[in-house]
């Protein structure tokens, strides 16, 4: 398995983050883009250069809290974000080399045999997988729904007036 294939666990509370900074980003754009369609007076060229500003300065603190490598922003090479994915991700997608759990290791009940083997560490980190896809599955929707949403924000504006 490649490393683009592998499959990668991330906390609850870390996900829970990300979504939360996701949509803290995505309201700061759409304020901003609400007060540049609406701007007809000096006073709010004021507004939104402040707004901008204040809107800047926190996404610069979010940036810094994310460690992300300055040389990734640059060149934009995944290799760059290793050192970040060894300290954040618990990476599921590798071969250990053992055999996975099959239904001949299991009782009639579904709850595996216990011949001395760590049979419940296998179905736990299956279940871990399982959620994973869920937990993929739920970020690629939210994606989408920020940029489908993204992409009409004078709309949504306007529905807020």
């Amino acid at each position: 398995m490649s490393k683009k294939d592998n499959i990668y666990l991330i906390g609850a509370a870390s996900y829970e983050d990300t979504v939360e900074q996701r949509l803290t980003l995505y309201n700061y754009i759409r304020q901003l883009a609400f007060l540049a369609k609406h701007m007809k007076t000096a006073e709010d060229y004021i507004h939104l250069k402040r707004a901008a500003a204040a809107y800047g300065d926190e996404a610069e603190e979010l940036f810094a809290s994310w460690d992300i490598p300055s040389r990734y922003l640059v060149y934009g090479d995944p290799g760059d974000l290793d050192a970040l994915r060894e300290k954040e991700l618990l990476d599921y997608g590798e071969d250990d080399g053992e055999d996975d759990l099959t239904e001949d290791d299991l009782t009639e009940d579904d709850i595996p045999d216990d011949d001395g083997e760590d049979f419940e560490g296998e179905v736990f980190l299956d279940l871990l997988a399982d959620m994973a896809g869920k937990a993929r599955f739920v970020s690629e929707v939210l994606d989408t729904l920020l940029e489908i949403s993204g992409g009409q924000p004078d709309s949504a504006a306007s529905e807020h007036e």
